[in-house]
């Protein structure tokens, strides 16, 4: 046994050095590292899958898309095959299940009956990659302490894409043409994107996180932990800013509102003095980007509303079924009506969603998005008895009312990595109601047993 030990301790590297090597002979040098990661990825998510739910939630925003995509959709492939077919585990029943269920199988109708299918299959594959990977979250993360680590390594990795979106500001960036207004707005020097490439992403990405932060930072008793969750609350707050969204602005200070209200109605009385020191503190460009907001002068907002009347006349003419799923069906459609405008999708998320499903299948989609905002506040929020799920679970309530909010003014459920990282909070967030519904039970089961002892010694 230990000749044999000894072996394998000596041939295991020699293969894998050869393997290492034939990759990079054959490879370009990004797929060999990635394909090797992959490797050792499967081989630690073997032995635990919480280990490959962790990595693919810290990389998320790093990864490029396709990579990205073939993450989530092999760790949800594992766990179908090791623990559906393997080694059976029952799977989670849910209250928002069927509702999610019903709006995916009117994304796939959607999309084999679209005026595209191949413009559709790009959309349907990255809701399918995103809403599988939050069916392996809700499966796998089953206790609060799981739980608490996932939202850790969540929060590391929002704060390190803030971080890098600071730099950004202090090094300089070039600002895309078609991102801002040179002339409505000639003091921006800068519109920080970290990541992402583009900075309205950024601020989609920050909005739905930062909440989550400071619910982190609140409900944590712990004098070390506090502090470290300020920071990466308030660099996130910082990167946001720096974007110059004022779409995520905008969405921000909705998520800000209903985390007060949820929490501490009387944190309102803060908001009048806050108002105040901001026009004193802030720069101004930043106080001339917001009174831009509604300017009709501004060509961002002017194209923005060319974009809406066409969509109006879309939407009235393919109100029944929608054009197909997807943004790119959508774009050939509004060609149809109008070449002259360029554009990708629209910037609301609802009508953008009513163009492509239709009116009758909007509604399930609001139902959905509505769902996701009640439930946590009723089986989360609500709790007294625990400040953990109250305040974190207010975060994320925050988050999602701060993204949604922002749906109004862009078009969220567009790009790869937004798209996973909604469907990776919807997951987290149905995992903690789940989780804290568990913990309710048991102590109710507690409390009826010791109700029976006591009366049993009265006896």
């Amino acid at each position: 046994m230990v000749e044999r030990k000894s072996r394998i301790n000596v041939v295991l590297p020699m293969i894998l050095s050869l393997a290492v090597i034939v990759l990079y002979r054959y490879l370009e040098l990004k797929f060999a590292v990635a394909l090797i990661v992959g490797i050792i990825g499967f081989v630690l998510v073997n032995y635990n899958i919480k280990i490959g739910i962790l990595g693919a939630t810290f990389l998320m925003p790093f990864m490029p898309d396709k990579i990205g995509l073939a993450m989530m959709l092999s760790l949800s492939v594992f766990f179908f095959i090791k623990y559906v077919l393997i080694e059976p585990k029952p799977l989670k029943a849910t209250i928002f299940g069927a509702i999610i269920g019903v709006y995916f199988i009117i994304a796939c109708i959607a999309t084999f009956t679209s005026i595209s299918l191949s413009g559709s299959i790009r959309d349907i594959g990255l809701h399918m990659g995103g809403l599988s990977y939050a069916f392996v979250v809700i499966n796998t993360i089953e206790t609060k302490e799981d739980l608490n680590t996932l939202l850790t390594v969540l929060m590391v990795s929002a704060t390190l894409v803030a971080l890098y979106g600071v730099l950004q500001y202090f090094t300089g960036v070039e600002i895309a043409r078609e991102w801002m207004d040179v002339e409505s707005s000639p003091d921006i020097s800068a519109r920080v994107y970290s990541v992402f490439g583009n900075p309205n992403i950024l601020a989609e990405y920050l909005v739905i996180l930062c909440p989550i932060g400071v619910g982190m930072m609140w409900q944590t008793k712990s004098i070390k932990k506090k502090p470290i969750f300020f920071l990466g609350a308030v660099s996130m707050l910082i990167a946001l800013i720096l974007t110059m969204s004022r779409g995520g602005w905008l969405g921000i200070a909705f998520a800000a509102l209903v985390f007060v209200l949820l929490v501490d109605r009387r944190l309102l009385l803060l908001a009048i003095p806050i108002v105040i020191a901001a026009f004193f503190l802030l720069p101004t460009s930043i106080l001339n980007r917001i009174t831009s907001i509604g300017n009709m002068a501004d060509s961002s907002i002017k194209h923005r509303f060319d974009i809406l009347n066409v969509t109006f006349n879309v939407i009235r003419d393919n109100w029944v079924a929608g054009v197909g799923f997807g943004y790119l069906p959508f774009k050939m459609v509004f060609e149809t009506y109008n070449r002259y405008i360029n554009m990708y999708h629209v910037h609301n998320t609802y009508l953008q969603t009513m163009g492509e499903l239709g009116i009758p299948a909007f509604t399930i989609f609001a139902t959905m998005l509505f769902t996701f905002i009640k439930y946590p506040i009723l089986k989360l929020v609500k709790r007294k008895d625990d400040t953990y799920y109250r305040y974190v679970g207010a975060g994320i309530v925050a988050g999602l009312v701060g993204i949604l909010s922002q749906g109004f003014f862009e078009s969220i459920l567009y790009l790869p990595r937004i798209i996973f990282i909604f469907w990776t909070v919807v997951g987290i967030m149905i995992a903690m109601v789940n989780i804290a519904s568990k913990d309710n039970d048991i102590e109710l089961n507690s409390i009826d047993q010791s109700v029976v002892v006591k009366r049993g010694n009265r006896k």
